[in-house]
């Protein structure tokens, strides 16, 4: 019976792991942030270059004078705000993507919308195995400011990732409870 038990937790140990590896903070627009775009299609251009799954976080990073709502695809196509899933009402709200499927997100403010500031990204549920290909979450703090990004990580050929350590984790605690189910 321990030995199942020891079993189990080495897996939840591995899920934890696993699941934190592959959340991923992306900055909406990057160095653009959420604001009206100099093109229609920006934001859905630049959420097509990126990976989401269910985890990863959407900064809106924006001025007074906008905002975040979730809406239908549908809505979002028609720039339509009447019926939204979820108002943002803080500055700069941070957004979890907690299901997998496709999320729209649009600014209400007149005319907003219209002029592109809507985006659409589809969410995937498989974690993320290797690095992000998205770039980290950009500095959110003023120029000249004493605060400051951490340093990026090393390269993944000379880092030992945290996907490698839950993988031998992994295989440890098989190695260990195997012999004593059979």
């Amino acid at each position: 019976m321990a030995p199942s038990r020891v079993f189990m937790a080495a897996l939840l140990v591995l899920a934890i792991l696993i699941s934190t590896a592959s959340a991923t903070t992306y900055k909406v627009g990057d160095l653009t942030g959420w604001v009206v775009p100099e093109t229609a299609t920006f934001f859905d251009d630049w959420a097509a270059k990126q990976s989401f799954v269910v985890g990863d976080k959407l900064i809106f990073t924006y001025a007074s004078g906008h905002n975040v709502y979730k809406v239908s695809s549908t809505d979002a196509t028609a720039c339509d705000s009447k019926n939204p899933l979820t108002i943002y009402a803080s500055a700069s709200p941070t957004v979890t993507l907690s299901t997998a499927g496709t999320h729209s997100f649009i600014c209400e403010v007149l005319g907003h919308c219209i002029l592109g500031m809507k985006m659409t990204v589809d969410v995937g549920t498989l974690p993320k195995l290797t690095n992000s290909t998205a770039p980290p979450a950009k500095s959110l703090s003023p120029a000249g400011s004493p605060f400051t990004s951490p340093p990026a990580p090393p390269p993944p050929s000379s880092a030992f990732s945290l996907q490698s350590s839950a993988a031998f984790a992994f295989a440890a605690a098989s190695a260990v409870a195997v012999p004593w189910i059979i």
